[in-house]
C-alpha cells in the first residue's frame, strides 16, 4: 500500500466502520413484506398469555419527503432486534403523506419492546445504501436512538409498555 492509498484509507476507515453497523439496518426491510394470512384452523383454546391491554402510538418525525413507505418493527427480546424482522412480534407498513407519520398499534401486551423503523422513499422494498453501505434512506430506533457507530441493542432500544396508552415519538436520522 503506498502513501496516498495509505491516506486514503485512514480518511474513509471510520465511515466503513459506520457502513458496517448499519449493514444490520438492511436486514430490517428483509422480513418486512407483508405476510400471507394463515390457513383456517379449527377453534383454538383460550390464550393462556397476559392481558393484551396496551395501545401505542409511534410518532415518527422529520420525515425528509412525503411519498414512499415507513415500514415499523415491534420486537419483545433481544433476538433478531433489529436486523431479523421476521422475529419482531409486530411488522407494519403504512404510506408517508406527511413530514410527520403516526401509526397506532392497539391490543399490546404490557411489557418491554424495542421498536426499528425506515422509510423507504423509492418504494423499492429495501434499505437503500451508499457506496460504502451506509444507509441513503431514513430509519429510527426507540429508547435512546440510534447509537453513532450502529444500530443500538435491544436493551438501549427498550421500552416499557403498561397498561394503557403510551405515545412514542421517535425521529428520523438520514445520513445522506
Amino acid at each position: 500500500m503506498n502513501r496516498s492509498q495509505f491516506r486514503l484509507y485512514r480518511t474513509y476507515r471510520p465511515l466503513l466502520r459506520a457502513a458496517l453497523a448499519f449493514v444490520s439496518i438492511l436486514f430490517l426491510m428483509v422480513g418486512c413484506a407483508p405476510r400471507a394470512k394463515p390457513a383456517a384452523r379449527e377453534p383454538a383454546l383460550p390464550d393462556p398469555s397476559p392481558q393484551r391491554n396496551s395501545e401505542l402510538l409511534i410518532r415518527a418525525s422529520g420525515l425528509r419527503k412525503t411519498g414512499g413507505n415507513l415500514r415499523i418493527a415491534i420486537f419483545r427480546s433481544p433476538e433478531g432486534f433489529p436486523d431479523r424482522a421476521l422475529e419482531a412480534e409486530v411488522l407494519r407498513e403504512i404510506n408517508v403523506t406527511c413530514p410527520t407519520a403516526e401509526i397506532l398499534f392497539q391490543d399490546l401486551s404490557p411489557g418491554s419492546c424495542a421498536i426499528a423503523l425506515f422509510h423507504d422513499e423509492n418504494e423499492n422494498g429495501q434499505l437503500d445504501e451508499g457506496p460504502l453501505g451506509i444507509p441513503r434512506e431514513g430509519y429510527g430506533f426507540s429508547g435512546k436512538g440510534a447509537g453513532r457507530f450502529g444500530p443500538p441493542s435491544f436493551n438501549e432500544a427498550a421500552v416499557d409498555l403498561m397498561p394503557g396508552r403510551h405515545v412514542l415519538d421517535i425521529p428520523m436520522e438520514y445520513l445522506f
